[in-house]
């Protein structure tokens, strides 16, 4: 319908809408590392030589986080909206599990 393309004084503007809600949730979530520390850089030949390598440790991680219940914005918003058509953005609250593994390499003095 027109009214709902044409400002008027009345209504200026006519595709305005406004939504509000509150949700709260909590996501349960786990994390855990393991890291292994080798004194290595003495077995190489050419690093064994370096001053600033003597006290030097190599260390290796790997962290796996896992979290519970997340909810994806991209997943659960439909962003189409067109008033004039019947269209609004819509919500659908889509929950899952979410993970992510990251491995890790350092060098490790104690002084």
């Amino acid at each position: 319908p027109q009214a709902l393309i044409t400002p008027t004084a009345a209504d200026p503007n006519p595709n305005q809408f406004s939504d509000y809600q509150t949700h709260t949730h909590v996501s349960p979530l786990f994390e855990q590392s393991i890291f292994a520390e080798m004194n290595l850089f003495d077995k190489v030949p050419v690093l064994k030589r370096m001053k600033l390598l003597e006290e030097a440790k190599l260390k290796v991680g790997y962290t796996y986080i896992v979290a519970g219940e997340v909810t994806r914005p991209y997943e659960s918003i439909l962003w189409t909206g067109m008033p004039t058509r019947g269209l609004f953005p819509s919500i659908d609250v889509k929950r899952e599990k979410w993970s992510v593994g990251t491995w890790s390499v350092g060098l490790d003095w104690n002084y």
